[in-house]
């Protein structure tokens, strides 16, 4: 099974969640079975618009079963919802994700989260 995360650093599994999806700099993909992880540089960030659509493509494009993530607006839950991925709410690290979703600890999210945001 294939998880994908946005991240704020791509260091380690003790990388921690960024609650941006749309603007964090990294994703982090995890195989869960074989415990292997990467990263990808996440090309959106810096969109002057629309970034959580953006990358919700780049995540389309890692075809990753699952997202954890601490919160997701609209426009990227409806790029994601469309993939059929399922989103989980999830903080700390990588690591703690995971080890939290082995746990059966992480809730599913079945709506956006938050409101979109805007930098002016």
């Amino acid at each position: 099974m294939k998880v994908i995360m946005p991240v704020k650093n791509d260091n380690s599994w003790e990388a921690k969640l960024n609650p941006r999806f749309g603007r964090t700099p990294f994703f982090a993909v995890v195989d869960i079975e074989k415990e292997e992880l990467e990263f990808i540089n996440n090309t959106a960030q810096n969109a002057p618009s629309g970034a959580g659509v953006e990358a919700a493509q780049i995540v389309a494009d890692q075809k990753a079963d699952l997202m954890f993530t601490p919160n997701v607006g609209p426009r990227a839950f409806s790029g994601l919802e469309k993939l059929n991925m399922k989103i989980y709410l999830a903080n700390g690290t990588i690591k703690e994700a995971v080890e939290a979703y082995k746990n059966d600890e992480l809730e599913e999210v079945s709506e956006p989260t938050n409101e979109a945001q805007h930098d002016h």
